[in-house]
């Protein structure tokens, strides 16, 4: 080959050559998050994440990943410093920063909630990290407190005081619970009057264990010999899809 087409050549090369290098480094590419532990619970305390971000092939300049907080798990269920970014080197596959993460150790019954760390960094795409954050409590129970129980003679009623109770963790949410004539009763619908009517809906309200409720009952005076019935009553609230129920009864 004579010299000035050899050097032609080889010009046509080492542009060719410039040219699939720039390409290779401008290409989309997909950056992938990882986090460090991927659990924790209420009482861990302020724990240290380290977030990875690795992508692949290398970049030939720094890449730097802006980091955000999201999930299911709320505002109120963990604090956090001041969130890093991460910079991969250029010419390097990944890079860590650590961020102090202190989950909050309430009294709510709770399921397991994530919190999704998020990145960006121009246009490339950013696949999401997440931690989970596991509950420490028990589900709680429900139940009727009375302080007394009288009878409610036929031609008399008789006011009474109640509270419908959960024992053990509250709830973070506002739940409804629905109070019902349980088909244990003895006495039939033509044997009393209760108010407030029944069925009865009411809110429990987020973060409190108690909802008062004031009963009258009243019991019809007919003329059929009797035994002593009872009129038993049954709530139901259901929360994280378990239901809690609790029954009370009124003698007449």
């Amino acid at each position: 080959m004579p010299h000035r087409r050899r050097r032609l050549f080889t010009a046509a090369m080492a542009a060719l050559s410039l040219s699939v290098a720039a390409v290779t480094e401008t290409a989309a590419q997909t950056v992938t998050l990882s986090a460090s532990p991927t659990a924790l619970a209420e009482g861990d305390g302020a724990t240290d994440i380290t977030v990875t971000a690795s992508v692949s092939p290398a970049q030939g300049t720094a890449t730097t990943v802006t980091l955000t907080l999201a999930g299911t798990a709320r505002a109120s269920d963990y604090t956090v410093g001041a969130l890093p970014s991460i910079t991969i080197p250029a010419n390097e596959t990944s890079g860590s920063a650590t961020a102090v993460l202190s989950p909050v150790d309430d009294d709510f019954w709770e399921n397991a909630e994530t919190i999704v760390v998020n990145g960006s960094v121009g246009d490339l795409t950013v696949t999401s990290a997440s931690v989970t954050l596991n509950d420490d409590e028990d589900p709680p129970t429900l139940e009727w407190v009375i302080p007394s129980q009288f009878p409610v003679f036929e031609g008399q009623s008789r006011t009474i005081a109640s509270t419908l109770s959960l024992r053990g963790a509250a709830l973070e949410d506002d739940v409804v619970a629905t109070t019902t004539l349980a088909s244990t009763s003895t006495a039939s619908a033509a044997d009393f009057t209760i108010t407030p009517a029944l069925p009865l809906t009411s809110t429990l309200r987020a973060g409190t264990r108690t909802l008062p409720v004031t009963w009258t009952v009243a019991a019809v005076d007919d003329t059929d010999e009797e035994d002593n019935e009872s009129i038993d009553v049954r709530s139901t609230l259901t929360h994280l899809g378990r239901a809690m129920q609790a029954e009370t009864h009124f003698y007449r």
